[in-house]
């Protein structure tokens, strides 16, 4: 009788969650052909993307954050662009590179083609778990098209799906004991650098001889990067931070309602700059946790539980970085067997577009909450029971 009602309960919720799926990617698809045939592309995050790689192109480097100067490109060398404030490109100029085959395109070209390398991505994350899906695999990759952070991520022309590739890269080559090639992946982080708050995370779970590992992959990749970025900018890098903290509000596109970290939170009850203050002992806090359970509980479920967390500490964190959020939901995808997995998977796909842009403040929550679940359920899993999901 008990598994005749467990049955029933998944199968409400897996109908619900395939109903609202389909809709989903209908509604996405239909609004990312309007996007494309109205020129929305040309108010979206693709053009300071591709302003940031045009001033690197024109040997103007050390000048990246010169306000001035990128309002300039804005205005007059992408002069289709319907934006009418600066919108800031905002990443080290590493990340620029990126967006460099694009500018022997036009815009709208681009973009198209940038989506469409996008969603072939995902189709090759999807392939990296092939034999965790099996026949699930179309499935996966239906619902990774109908998730709001990535349908966000295709129509802003943002390159969250490439972080998300690098993480599932860094989380298999750990599982597979390839340490050192774990670090090399994580040093690509540097793509958006506030992304390198969770390789602390990811690292605590691990012995001291697999850190050693790590670091030797790391440390010489990150510097060559970091070589690449000052060749590229020069001195304009020392003016960065204070260039990040010009740029952070809604006179540069960042809206309080939009961003989904604790900053969001702490600014609506503690008003601004306090939350600064509360998440360093927040991380602290969440790095000895992990440190205690390591040996305990099931590390996959420790590794998602630092995705989210780290979401929920980082700066900036918008919802189309929520992307990355696929891989723990592929893990409650897997275990789609147990209610509580499922119900969680359905709340936390279905509330991630619903709480974007109408809960200001309240954004967090959903991160926290998830985090929490995820911790719950790391201390009754048995860490054999990772085996199989990579």
């Amino acid at each position: 009788m008990m598994d005749r009602k467990i049955f029933n309960v998944n199968a409400i919720l897996l109908t619900f969650l395939i109903i609202f799926v389909v809709l989903a990617v209908l509604q996405r698809g239909t609004i990312l052909i309007w996007s494309f045939s109205s020129k929305q592309y040309l108010i979206q995050d693709f053009i300071p993307q591709l302003m940031g790689a045009k001033i690197i192109a024109d040997g103007r480097g050390n000048e990246l954050y010169d306000l001035s100067v990128q309002e300039y490109y804005q205005k007059e060398v992408f002069e289709n662009s319907a934006l009418k404030f600066l919108l800031p490109f905002r990443n080290l100029p590493f990340g620029a590179l990126v967006y460099f085959p694009f500018l022997l395109l036009d815009v709208k070209t681009g973009f198209l083609l940038f989506v469409l390398i996008s969603v072939v991505v995902l189709g090759i994350l999807a392939g990296i778990f092939l034999r965790v899906f099996s026949r699930d695999y179309w499935a996966f990759l239906i619902m990774s098209l109908g998730y709001a952070p990535v349908f966000l991520t295709l129509s802003l022309g943002q390159f969250s799906i490439v972080l998300l590739l690098i993480i599932s890269g860094i989380l298999y080559c750990v599982h597979s004991k390839r340490y050192f090639y774990a670090g090399m992946f994580s040093s690509l982080l540097l793509l958006k650098f506030n992304y390198l708050l969770l390789l602390p995370l990811f690292m605590t779970t691990l012995d001291i001889s697999a850190i050693r590992k790590f670091l030797k992959g790391l440390v010489p990749s990150l510097l060559l990067l970091m070589l690449m970025n000052f060749m590229i900018s020069g001195r304009a890098l020392l003016g960065y931070p204070e260039f990040l903290m010009t740029t952070e509000s809604e006179a540069y596109g960042t809206f309080s309602g939009h961003i989904f970290s604790s900053e969001s939170l702490t600014g609506k009850f503690f008003g601004e700059g306090v939350g600064f203050y509360i998440k360093i002992p927040l991380y602290l806090a969440f790095l000895g946790v992990l440190y205690l359970l390591r040996n305990k509980a099931d590390t996959l479920n420790l590794w998602m539980a630092s995705i989210y967390m780290f979401l929920f500490l980082s700066p900036h964190i918008q919802i189309q970085d929520l992307s990355i959020t696929l891989l723990p939901m592929l893990y409650l995808f897997k275990r789609r067997k147990e209610s509580a997995n499922l119900f969680a998977l359905v709340l936390i796909y279905v509330t991630t577009g619903i709480f974007w842009g109408k809960t200001v403040g309240l954004n967090p929550l959903l991160l926290l909450a998830a985090a929490s679940y995820f911790l719950l359920l790391s201390s009754k899993i048995n860490k054999s029971a990772r085996e199989g999901f990579i």
